[in-house]
């Protein structure tokens, strides 16, 4: 985790692509600040998938402190956010006591793994969700047409 970032510009620059805000400008993959608000006002609502998408498993305090608080708090402040949920990237979860820590100092109010359903009871900072690559699809699409 310490060195991705200095493996995927090594890689960026070996693919020989534009400067990543040129990239970033032209494609825009994000939303912007003004997108977000449109979108709240219409009624939805954004949560936090980390800063850089890392593997949360490996991670600790301090790369937690870029990766989810400091996010958190930004978009808790900036939106006026009663509460946040973390959607962990590929499910990957931080270690228990971290995950408990972040969740009892507020940075996030729920967090979603992808390991299924979570049965009543289960502690909000503990959730699943389905994995929408593999359980949800095949759920979804591929078992009705099967059956």
């Amino acid at each position: 985790m310490s060195t991705k970032e200095e493996l995927v510009n090594e890689l960026w620059e070996m693919c020989r692509m534009p400067p990543l805000n040129e990239f970033l400008d032209e494609h825009r993959p994000y939303l912007s600040w003004k997108d977000v608000e449109k979108w709240l006002a219409r009624g939805h609502w954004i949560g936090l998938h980390t800063h850089t998408h890392p593997k949360c498993e490996g991670i600790g305090e301090k790369m937690a402190e870029y990766e989810i608080e400091t996010p958190a708090r930004l978009l808790k402040d900036k939106f006026r956010l009663p509460y946040l949920a973390l959607a962990y990237p590929f499910g990957s979860r931080l270690k228990p006591e971290l995950e408990r820590k972040l969740y009892d100092e507020g940075v996030f109010d729920f967090a979603l793994g992808i390991r299924g359903f979570s049965p009543q009871g289960t502690e909000p900072y503990r959730m699943e969700r389905l994995d929408a690559e593999d359980e949800l699809e095949f759920g979804l699409f591929g078992k009705p047409l099967l059956d």
